[in-house]
């Protein structure tokens, strides 16, 4: 019950020992996400839960001194009712976030536009729906309605946006949106306005997020009054409403599919047709022991025998159309050619097959994929073709604003400031033709450069469509030396051996059996060095002209996006 005007000193301090104990709850369940989650923005989340904690701790130590006012200012029902909403969503990634957004500005004589933000409390089902929540009874909506704030309600737990603009961008409202209340300029609805607009602004996967605003304070039908002028204008506009009673508890923990966001086709870059042939990513439990002289390939291996890739590129690529661009086909074919080896190779050339049961294929190179539950991948390749923002980042990479310039620049734009720092350094030309063609043809483009959507985003391109997994490595060559798998005889269930030294347990049947990786050392003698030596030289020319080349080294980000890529990294981002 909240406080009333006839509260004595002692319901005060029930009150509020109440809401310290709620408050403890929720920041015990924020605690646990953090260990058991990827959910950003817990960190946020957490702060302001343990500031409002101290303050009704710092108010509990002298309870003769609790005044109303003091319970009546509390976050602990909005703290509350965001964690009843990441509980009771899928997939939630997100919390507290902030999004800006550009609004145009008409009353004035010249027509600018202006940068604004909005929070988002939860964000859920992998990035799809914006939870807006709201903590506040019948009452204090019915005050807002009536044009007069709400002195003597009990606690409305603000929904404020924690230093997000609380100020609408909107001019006239529309018509539909006014009457003898002047409902335009209603906060909820303003600010349902705002959202409606940013979502536009941040597509997820090319598709605009869905909104969802929450009154968790109020039920459906409680007040005629608060329906009709409120919840039904709400969903006339587009967005989703739900009341209180009408969640259901979930665990943000187990997530829905991850693909489902993706669109239809698939663009692949370079980073992930590598680890699709890799031979690291096709032998089962690889040992990191392999890789005595490679810490990113042991890292890799480490990483393979918990998560094996090639699972997760099934689950992605099904019934979608994978493309990659001609720039990353030709590069591709050129590393495999130069640190590949003839599996690796092989596989490769698959990928770009004609059709599934083309006549150039043998079931000896559909063997190469016994890890990869069929229909095994095909991808179809694209000009080059970068979308206009992406040339447009382009030109400000290679010719950036010099320091004092007064070179005109539109003071609300974003695309006219300097990339940042990852796009100037790592972000070259080839990857503008990959990533830009991707986004002109409006594909999720899948990617092992976990720091690229970040970086992007940082400078002006929001939006892209970008899905990550975790690099592998051309690994054949490193793998004990020319490694040649042997597939089981069908009739008899032998394993054929080859001349050479050393094994690795690879991948074999669906069966679950193994067949046994040979090392092939029938060269012509001296060949090992002299090839050595021409890859090497093939390396360091293709680095003068294309700034990159190699296998893909593990990127060191963390799950927030920070930046900490060390420079040998750098070749991975092919």
């Amino acid at each position: 019950m909240a406080p009333s005007e006839t509260d004595t000193v002692p319901d005060l301090e029930l009150y509020a020992r109440t809401l310290h104990d709620k408050a403890i709850s929720v920041l015990a369940d924020v605690e646990r996400w953090e260990g058991t989650t990827e959910i950003q923005g817990l960190d946020k989340y957490k702060s302001v839960v343990k500031a409002e904690v101290k303050f009704l701790e710092k108010i509990l130590e002298f309870p003769d001194t609790i005044k109303k006012e003091h319970v009546q200012s509390s976050n602990v029902s909005y703290l509350d009712a965001v964690r009843n909403t990441v509980l009771t969503s899928s997939d939630v990634v997100s919390v507290f976030k902030n999004f800006s957004f550009v609004q145009p500005i008409t009353q004035t004589t010249n027509p600018t536009k202006k940068k604004w933000s909005v929070k988002v409390d939860v964000i859920a089902d992998g990035g799809m729906r914006w939870y807006k929540v709201n903590a506040r009874n019948v009452r204090a909506l019915r005050h807002d309605l009536a044009g007069f704030e709400d002195s003597d309600s009990e606690p409305s737990d603000s929904d404020s946006d924690f230093g997000s603009n609380s100020v609408s961008p909107l001019g006239a409202p529309d018509s539909d949106l006014v009457d003898t209340f002047s409902l335009a300029g209603l906060p909820v609805l303003q600010q349902a306005r705002n959202f409606l607009a940013a979502a536009q602004q941040h597509e997820v996967h090319f598709r605009v997020p869905a909104i969802t605003f929450r009154f968790s304070g109020i039920s459906r039908n409680e007040d005629a009054f608060v329906d009709e002028h409120i919840i039904h204008r709400l969903e006339s506009m587009g967005i989703r409403v739900q009341m209180r009673h009408e969640f259901t508890a979930l665990d943000p923990s187990s997530p829905t599919s991850a693909t489902s966001n993706l669109t239809p086709s698939l663009n692949l870059d370079l980073t992930t047709l590598i680890a699709l042939v890799s031979q690291l990513s096709h032998t089962r439990n690889p040992q990191p022991t392999l890789f005595s002289d490679r810490e990113s390939l042991r890292t890799q291996a480490a990483q393979e025998l918990i998560r094996p890739i090639l699972p997760s590129f099934h689950a992605l690529f099904h019934n979608r159309t994978l493309y990659t661009t001609e720039s990353a086909r030709q590069k591709l074919m050129s590393v495999v050619a130069i640190v590949g080896g003839p599996q690796e190779r092989r596989r490769a050339e698959f990928l770009f097959r004609a059709s599934e049961s083309g006549p150039a294929f043998t079931q000896q190179d559909r063997d190469l994929w016994l890890l990869y539950p069929p229909p095994l991948p095909r991808v179809e390749v694209m000009p080059d073709a970068p979308s206009d923002r992406f040339r447009d980042l382009l030109l400000r990479r290679t010719n950036p604003r010099p320091a004092g310039s007064n070179r005109p620049s539109h003071p609300t734009s974003a695309n006219s400031q300097t990339p940042p720092r990852a796009i100037r350094a790592k972000f070259n030309a080839f990857h503008f033709d990959v990533f830009g063609t991707g986004d002109a043809k409006r594909m999720t483009t899948v990617t092992a450069i976990t720091w690229i959507g970040r970086s992007l985003s940082d400078a002006g391109v929001t939006g892209v469509a970008i899905a990550t997994h975790e690099p592998r490595s051309l690994a054949e060559q490193k793998m004990g030396g020319w490694v040649r798998e042997k597939v089981r005889d069908r009739g008899s269930g032998a394993v054929g051996k080859e001349k050479g030294k050393g094994t690795c347990e690879g991948g074999d049947s669906a069966n679950g059996g193994r067949a046994d990786l040979q090392v092939d050392t029938d060269r012509p003698e001296g060949g090992r060095e002299i090839g050595k030596v021409a890859r090497v030289k093939a390396i360091r020319k293709n680095r003068d002209t294309n700034g990159i080349m190699g296998p893909v080294d593990p990127q060191s980000v963390d799950g927030r996006g920070s930046d900490r890529t060390s420079g040998r990294d750098r070749a991975a981002d092919g």
